[in-house]
């Protein structure tokens, strides 16, 4: 009798305890809370291949969580994401005519994975030129997606502040033309992203569907993959009619995302019919650590600590 009623709460503990490590809801939804941890980083080769090339580099490419913070008007984390692109050599295949580095910084709410702007700071710049459109010094909702507080600096360091400039000024159309160029970009990219393709819940099942756009995405597997020999868990979701690097819809893109934290890790993209394949291949990957681990072990502590108490109670009942 001892013996069964000790198994018992045995089991009562390690239930309570579970309820604390894992998601008992597994629903046909993937969850879209966020769990990247600031200064976690990959870097890797972008590759071009069609009929006449294979693998052709086109860009080294970087993806940064570069800060989480929450603004002064919102209960809800901003995740400050920058993705950059270092031009190679082979200019046949740019995308960004005549540039050699661009950087974009993405801010994503933390708590449902939603697009804020997909391009708060935009950085543009080869040898002899650069310029920098940015929102990025205000730490408001209200100050950061107002096409007004636009900051435009150029590479000698002169920076305007599209609302502050006399319309008058024989230099505000320039101004004004990139603070829409800024403003356009927002809006059309965003509308392919209103749920960002660089993360997704490590929650995530198989089977499970991630909110995207108009068709979502759907988790394939959980395979590892080798990055300079270290194995990483990852979670592969399979898309449609988008892109990660490229800026170019194509009909099939698989993820793979960093198992822990969500952050893409991996992808390749195929147009079928046109033997067309952009893959990015990781060469370095940082992954920050975050609380996740003290959640576990605050999960066993209190699962145990429920096990202690049921004896106790148990034991002085029985005197």
């Amino acid at each position: 009798m001892k013996k069964r009623l000790f198994v018992t709460f045995f089991v009562l503990g390690f239930f309570i305890s579970s309820i604390f490590i894992s998601d008992l809801s597994q629903g046909l939804i993937a969850p879209d809370e966020l769990k990247l941890t600031k200064g976690s980083y990959v870097k890797g080769n972008y590759l071009y291949t069609n009929d006449t090339h294979t693998d052709v580099l086109i860009w080294k490419n970087e993806v940064i969580v570069e800060d989480i913070f929450k603004p002064r008007d919102s209960p809800y984390n901003l995740i400050q994401l920058k993705v950059s692109y270092n031009y190679s050599e082979d200019v046949e295949f740019s995308f960004f005519e005549a540039m050699t580095t661009v950087e974009w910084t993405q801010l994503i709410f933390e708590h449902n994975r939603t697009t804020l702007l997909f391009a708060g700071r935009i950085f543009l710049s080869n040898s002899t030129w650069s310029l920098e459109i940015s929102t990025l010094y205000l730490d408001t909702i209200a100050g950061l997606t107002n096409e007004s507080n636009v900051k435009i600096t150029y590479i000698n360091g002169t920076s305007y502040i599209i609302g502050e400039v006399d319309p008058l000024d024989p230099r505000y159309p320039e101004l004004e033309s990139t603070a829409d160029y800024w403003k356009t970009f927002n809006q059309d990219i965003k509308s392919l992203f209103p749920w960002t393709i660089f993360a997704i819940s490590p929650k995530a099942e198989i089977d499970n569907e991630i909110n995207f756009k108009d068709n979502p995405g759907k988790v394939v597997d959980k395979p590892s993959i080798n990055v300079s020999t270290e194995p990483y868990d990852t979670i592969h979701v399979a898309y449609n009619d988008s892109f990660t690097f490229s800026f170019e819809m194509l009909d099939e893109v698989e993820v793979y995302y960093e198992a822990t934290t969500g952050l893409l890790l991996s992808s390749y993209e195929n147009q079928p019919g046109y033997n067309l394949t952009l893959r990015f291949v990781p060469y370095e990957i940082n992954i920050k650590t975050s609380n996740a681990v003290v959640g576990i072990v605050v999960g066993v502590v209190l699962g145990v600590a429920a096990i202690s108490a049921i004896i106790v109670y148990f034991k002085k009942k029985k005197k």
